[in-house]
């Protein structure tokens, strides 16, 4: 193919205050360099992750800069893991038509430094999907265990919670805690009865639907025998029923906060005392701060998938689309009807 001198994009052109839609992004050209340097390879990209967190990249009370967080600036191409095909490469280390994993954004075309690059295809697992090393493969399988492992310092027997537990970090979190912590009891919390039953297949002992009615007392009959780890995906209620149920010295691992990524100001936290009377520890995961351990964390899920402890075959939701389509599809990440990791198909 003639290498392309111009990519179409998706660039922020408001910082909106609900979840994002298509007036959020305005849809431009932008140039492509006509040279890399040696730290530098040009992709076209494949797939493209769709992430809650990019929420709190956006929005227009999202983190500070200076919060170690690296906001979206008003006519930055929105920012997205993705994988891409190396179409020219100034690096001896890829080489062209290589596919890799990278922060491909939403653009037609994207020029990577080669440091933010995770090629993992030179070590594939055999019968599984490329586009796994953007979920069950990937970050969101590395969050998981580190936020359980390391973070909330899980044990073996020890009894966990999971909340998003249907979604592409949750899911993975079940999985780790019954076959890798090997926890005594596992309890998830996903959005609908049916993903509910999903995730019991997946090695939950129970799963309760947040959407119930009942749910408040359906949680507290759950965890009459106690929750030693919590691995917070969701927030606000979710988390203030969780505060009244955990045990004393319970951990909490908050990775995410589905329901409070806007940066409305959140309801108020009727348990939030017992943090104090329990003196539960709360950590928060920023998976920056073990980019140097993924090569060996990913080991694990190698090793799992191999023993059958690991399930990914049904661990990401796949929406074919054009160019077009991305915000659109995006905003599904909100909607949690998706199981797994959701993942947009621009091929």
């Amino acid at each position: 193919m003639t290498r392309p001198t111009q990519t179409r994009c998706w660039v922020l052109s408001h910082k909106p205050t609900t979840n994002g839609d298509k007036t959020t992004f305005t849809q431009t050209t932008m140039d492509i360099p006509s040279k890399l340097t040696s730290n530098e390879i040009l992709v076209k990209t494949l797939f493209l992750s769709n992430d809650p967190s990019q929420q709190i990249w956006i929005a227009a009370n999202g983190p500070p800069r200076e919060q170690g967080m690296r906001p979206v600036e008003i006519y930055d191409v929105m920012i997205s893991r993705g994988i891409g095909e190396v179409i020219e490469s100034g690096s001896d280390a890829y080489q062209k038509g290589e596919h890799v994993v990278g922060p491909c954004g939403w653009s037609e075309y994207a020029v990577l430094p080669v440091r933010s690059i995770v090629n993992l295809f030179r070590s594939p697992v055999m019968g599984l999907s490329k586009t796994h090393y953007l979920g069950g493969l990937g970050l969101p399988a590395i969050t998981a265990y580190i936020g359980l492992t390391d973070t909330a310092s899980a044990k073996k027997g020890e009894r966990v919670v999971v909340s998003g537990a249907a979604g592409a970090i949750g899911s993975m979190a079940v999985q780790i805690a019954k076959h890798i912590v090997r926890a005594s009891h596992i309890i998830g919390i996903a959005g609908s009865e049916e993903n509910c039953r999903w995730v019991e297949k997946l090695g939950a002992d129970i799963c309760l639907s947040s959407k119930s009615s009942s749910f408040a007392l359906d949680l507290k009959e759950a965890t009459k025998d106690g929750v030693d780890v919590y691995f917070e995906n969701a927030g606000e209620e979710i988390l203030d029923n969780m505060l009244g149920v955990i045990s004393d010295e319970g951990r909490i691992t908050v990775c995410g906060c589905l329901r409070g990524y806007n940066g409305e100001d959140p309801p108020p936290l009727r348990n939030w005392h017992n943090v104090i009377s329990r003196e539960i520890l709360i950590k928060g995961l920023v998976l920056d701060h073990y980019i140097e351990s993924f090569p060996k964390e990913i080991r694990h899920f190698y090793q799992a998938i191999a023993d059958g402890k690991i399930r990914l075959e049904e661990s990401e939701t796949i929406i074919e689309g054009q160019f077009e389509d991305i915000p659109k599809i995006w905003l599904k990440v909100f909607q949690e009807e998706h199981r797994g990791n959701l993942v947009t198909s621009l091929q």
